[in-house]
């Protein structure tokens, strides 16, 4: 299963919208589940996915005092411009 939702993701699509729901839903109802069942379980599974990568960026601009704004300005590709 996980092997069919990451090769959704090789097919181009405008940023990669929504091709992993799209994929994990096809291969889903390849197995005979619902394709409202299918469409929900591959949201929350993008969102358990997600979350904890921004909960960790969140807690670690906290933790250093900073903001998304002067995180971003200061990143490598604003100062080379």
């Amino acid at each position: 299963m996980l092997s069919a939702f990451n090769l959704a993701t090789v097919i181009p699509s405008p940023r990669n919208a929504g091709s992993l729901e799209s994929g994990g839903t096809l291969a889903l109802l390849r197995f005979n589940v619902q394709q409202s069942t299918a469409l929900a379980f591959m949201l929350l599974y993008h969102l358990t996915q997600v979350l904890p990568s921004v909960g960790a960026g969140a807690w670690v601009l906290i933790s250093e005092r900073r903001t998304l704004a002067r995180a971003l300005l200061r990143s490598p590709k604003t100062r080379s411009a």
